[in-house]
């Protein structure tokens, strides 16, 4: 299945001004479309959105705007975290020791369904997801909650580990500037980086930045 993706500048006719809350212009096959806080995307079978659930748009007939609502069944997935003993050896034990060898926690992760997101409210230094013995996603802690979607654990064997923070973490909290999206993955960040969590995902945009006071 094809899909299309791209920004483009909206039109303005006198006496129009763009629609009320629209913050996500798309021209998707060669037609302006303004998903209404959604992002939206075209594929063979028509119109979609990134996000889960209803969503509407206004698309843009050459003279004026005319406004689409789609309905979509949802569920929000419910998870389950069950504290297991360590069930194999992390491929990349190496991002879960910064500043030295530290404790490592395991929970098995069981979801419902594959619709919305899952909250991992735990405190660590790092964090992992191993999806049928594959890392899937990483994060450092920065003050919040870790929202992963569901559809990332659905109908797989889904381990979280997590490395203990310890006296050596040194971070704030604070809000950061918009408009930053800094990476939040190790296979893209380098040790003493920034951390920020994509603000396509909704996550609240805050920031740690982390000093080990020791390296062994």
């Amino acid at each position: 299945m094809k899909s299309f993706l791209c920004l483009a500048r909206i039109p303005r006719r006198r006496g129009r001004s763009t629609p009320k809350g629209c913050r996500f212009p798309r021209k998707l096959l060669g037609v302006l479309y303004i998903g209404e806080n959604c992002d939206l995307y075209t594929c063979e079978d028509g119109i979609h959105a990134v996000q889960d659930g209803d969503f509407s748009y206004d698309v843009w007939n050459g003279s004026a705007y005319e406004h689409v609502a789609v309905s979509r069944m949802f569920t929000q997935a419910e998870a389950v975290f069950e504290a297991v003993d360590e069930p194999f050896a992390p491929p990349y034990a190496e991002q879960l020791c910064f500043g030295g060898v530290r404790k490592r926690t395991w929970k098995k992760i069981t979801v419902s369904g594959a619709e919305g997101f899952v909250q991992i409210p735990d405190q660590y230094d790092v964090a992992q997801i191993y999806a049928d013995g594959m890392l899937v996603a990483d994060h450092f802690y920065y003050g919040t909650a870790w929202r992963v979607p569901a559809k990332l654990f659905y109908k797989k064997e889904c381990y979280l580990v997590m490395s203990e923070m310890r006296e050596d973490f040194t971070g704030s909290f604070d809000a950061a500037p918009k408009n930053i999206d800094l990476p939040h993955s190790f296979l893209e960040a380098k040790h003493n980086a920034f951390s920020m969590p994509s603000t396509s995902e909704g996550i609240e945009t805050n920031y740690a930045l982390y000093f080990p006071k020791h390296t062994s």
